[in-house]
């Protein structure tokens, strides 16, 4: 099973990774999504969807393997913390893995 992250902040666009989650995370696709968040704590999306992330940046163990980052927007973006997330974006860039960030992220 191939993972993808999808980084979620408080008040993330829901909408916008929902397609593509949705398709990836069909039975027999050989994907499977998984959250990460700057921290273990529930996020809040725009919509108020209420998702406690699988992984956290403090937590994630760097070796483990996914074949894409999806980032999607919102309004966490305009929080300076969530700028974390570019240590992820580095990793990705560093092994080669698809990022694909949509809307002010």
């Amino acid at each position: 099973m191939k993972n993808v992250l999808v980084f979620i902040t408080d008040g993330f666009a829901d909408w916008e990774a929902g397609y593509v989650t949705a398709e990836l995370n069909k039975p027999g696709s050989g994907y499977k999504v998984k959250t990460i968040a700057i921290d273990s704590n529930t996020k809040t999306s725009m919509g108020g969807l209420k998702v406690i992330p699988d992984y956290s940046l403090q937590s994630f163990l760097f070796k483990l393997t996914f074949e894409m980052l999806i980032i999607p927007g919102g309004t966490g973006w305009k929080e300076e913390k969530n700028q974390q997330v570019k240590k992820l974006v580095d990793v990705c860039f560093e092994k080669g893995i698809p990022v694909a960030a949509i809307c002010d992220s």
